[in-house]
């Protein structure tokens, strides 16, 4: 057996007399020939090459060939939502019908295209593994998976859930995620994040689920002398049921970035929330 990188360099030879049978090979990725030998073969594609003379059957070697990847690299979280609260205390308000859309980013070996292709990520709801999610990959955009709670759907309370994500190279990366499912009507779950933030660097995102169809639901967000800078009457999928996030960049009404401060929003419509609290800490 011969194995060699992608410029035909033989990074690992092994010769066998074998008699007739079944066997596994199992290589770690450790280089066996060469200047290098005893060193750990880099990330990258690889070509395995097997070559077999059966007597007395025939004089001439068969020839094998297979494919392999070296992959250290974990795929890990690009972006996740309905993203969740940062503790317990702070569970994050959604649906039993919720559905989560995840961006999977792996690093690899971008310059030899060396990536071990994904499992499908699970979410598992409750410390016994009452409920787990499988994501499935949308094949238009690569490296979003998607998941749908309405095919349970969740049943209601609290929970500390865990995002996995893995590779067939059996790189893991685990996340933690905080949630509340509720059946609540009407608005739940309004806040926003991160809080604080720079508008410099970043946007803050406004979530909030809202338990029914709406017709008519504006944002407003007044400063801390209770004048109006900012207002957006929202429309489309930001008034159906389920869970939204709406970014705003920190900017007023009239395109002006606001000061350093404390602003107040809310969401007005056939129902209206409680004022949410917002920090800008800037420069």
């Amino acid at each position: 057996m011969v194995i060699s990188n992608q410029l035909g360099a033989t990074v690992y030879n092994q010769i066998d007399s074998l008699t007739a049978g079944t066997y596994t090979y199992g290589w770690h990725g450790q280089i066996n020939t060469g200047p290098d030998a005893g060193q750990i073969a880099g990330d990258g594609r690889y070509l395995v090459r097997y070559s077999a003379r059966i007597y007395p059957v025939s004089p001439y070697n068969i020839p094998l060939e297979a494919e392999l990847v070296l992959d250290s690299y974990s795929p890990y979280e690009m972006s996740f939502f309905p993203n969740s609260g940062s503790n317990g205390e702070q569970a994050r308000i959604i649906s039993p019908a919720a559905k989560f859309v995840l961006v999977v980013g792996d690093t690899g070996a971008v310059g030899t295209n060396a990536t071990a292709d994904i499992y499908p990520p699970t979410l598992t709801f409750g410390p016994t593994d009452l409920i787990m999610l499988t994501f499935v990959e949308v094949d238009s955009i690569p490296g979003q998976w998607e998941a749908d709670g309405a095919e349970l759907p969740l049943p209601t309370g609290r929970y500390e859930t865990t995002l996995t994500i893995t590779d067939e190279a059996g790189n893991t990366n685990s996340y933690t995620k905080y949630y509340e499912v509720t059946e609540e009507t009407g608005i739940t779950g309004f806040l926003n994040y991160p809080n604080p933030f720079a508008p410099s660097v970043e946007q803050t995102r406004i979530a909030y689920v809202l338990g029914q169809n709406e017709t008519e639901l504006k944002l407003e967000i007044y400063d801390a002398s209770g004048d109006l800078v900012y207002l957006e009457a929202l429309d489309g999928a930001y008034l159906d049921q389920g869970e939204h996030e709406y970014p705003w960049d920190g900017r007023s009404a009239w395109g002006r970035t606001l000061n350093n401060g404390v602003y107040f929003a809310r969401l007005t419509g056939s129902l209206t929330t409680e004022f949410l609290k917002i920090a800008i800490i800037d420069r």
